[in-house]
């Protein structure tokens, strides 16, 4: 929907799942899991080389495949169940330019995904739960040359501490004791990547090479 000149409103909804993996796909009383996901954003067009959009998303998830450690023991091939909920939310800031020679765009991303495996459990976060993402690209044409680039950094991935430890004089080891789950996060990262290209015309054919350099 157009809402003025340089403003526009988009709103969609939709349904997916997601197929079993593994060892989950051996019982046959498994079914995919499921999330319907809400999402709005609004398109602002700042200059006509210029425009911003701003994004924000809600996730319901159902029907998430969680494994019973009791039936584990008691039943291993009946150990994967259909239990688990969780959701998701977020927003996002997105600026895109294209100019002659040049062309980029940048993004943040904030975010939080949680589950509860069974009911009465505590809520926590997904494995791969991450709070910030910022992304900018940016690509310049000289002539025959291009140079781009890739810079992210990014909120590392939850993790559970290790408060402790127990001594098994039979065997000579330490077993780990795990503090609360997810209660800390790895490390944040950040990468940069680059790219050179150079082109080279014919009469009949056309020549380019590139130098793609990974994790600078």
């Amino acid at each position: 929907q157009e809402l003025a000149k340089d403003w526009t409103l988009r709103l969609a909804a939709g349904q997916y799942s997601r197929g079993l993996e593994q060892a989950e796909s051996v019982p046959d009383y498994i079914k995919p899991e499921v999330a319907t996901q809400f999402v709005a954003n609004a398109d602002f067009q700042a200059t006509g080389e210029l425009k911003l959009t701003l994004s924000g998303y809600y996730t319901d998830k159902r029907k998430l495949v969680v494994r019973d450690e009791l039936l584990a023991q008691t039943s291993p091939e009946d150990a994967y169940t259909n239990r688990g909920r969780g959701r998701s939310f977020g927003a996002e800031i997105l600026a895109r330019a294209q100019y002659r020679r040049f062309f980029g765009w940048v993004a943040y991303t904030i975010s939080r995904s949680s589950r509860v495996d069974f009911a009465g459990d505590v809520r926590r976060l997904f494995d791969f739960d991450q709070t910030h993402n910022f992304v900018a690209v940016g690509s310049y044409r000289w002539k025959k040359w291009e140079l781009g680039g890739r810079f992210q950094a990014s909120s590392g991935e939850p993790d559970t501490p290790i408060v402790g430890s127990t001594y098994l004089a039979d065997i000579n080891a330490y077993i780990p004791v795990f503090g609360e789950q997810f209660s800390i996060r790895k490390e944040a990262a950040h990468q940069l990547d680059i790219r050179v290209d150079r082109h080279w015309k014919f009469k009949t054919w056309k020549l380019s090479a590139f130098l793609d350099v990974t994790n600078v």
